[in-house]
């Protein structure tokens, strides 16, 4: 649904989300709310296998260095935002699929046929496509939640934490 409000929006169309749901419903049945389900499982397992191995990594060797306090926050941006890199040309085929330009089932026959109609360098330029503004909002992201994650927990951990019970259970 979202996809499909991005793509109208970027036609300088505005529809609401009802809109777009019913579009999909009468386009291409309740399968259509799924399409880019498989896209996106092969896209998040390798970035989030990607970016675990990472952050690993990048924890080990920044234990000793003047970003050790913020090592986690550090690691969880350098993580993710690698993952994303190296995950760009998955996203994209995930969004074309999702925006009804490429068949899920397809993928392969229609990069070819994108490879022969535009050229090589064309498809890598759509494959990569906004994959500096991805990077950007995954290692955000990364740095956000691993920043947060292991000092929450340490403290949740601790036994420090004092939850106030106001009524009887």
């Amino acid at each position: 649904i979202k996809v499909r409000q991005q793509v109208a929006f970027d036609n300088d169309e505005r529809i609401t989300a009802r809109d777009a749901y019913t579009r999909v419903i009468s386009d291409d049945g309740i399968v259509g709310l799924y399409r880019g389900f498989l896209p996106t499982l092969l896209r998040s397992l390798p970035f989030d296998s990607m970016r675990f191995t990472l952050l690993d990594a990048a924890n080990a060797a920044l234990v000793d260095t003047a970003f050790a306090s913020y090592a986690d926050a550090v690691a969880g941006f350098a993580a993710s935002s690698a993952a994303a890199v190296i995950t760009q040309p998955l996203d994209a085929l995930k969004t074309l699929a999702q925006s009804g330009q490429a068949a899920p089932d397809g993928t392969t026959d229609w990069l070819r046929e994108l490879s022969k109609r535009e050229g090589s360098d064309d498809v890598l330029r759509i494959l990569f496509a906004g994959v500096w503004e991805r990077a950007l909002m995954a290692g955000l992201s990364g740095a956000i939640y691993f920043g947060t994650f292991t000092p929450i927990k340490s403290w949740l951990d601790s036994g420090e934490v004092v939850l106030i019970h106001t009524g009887t259970p």
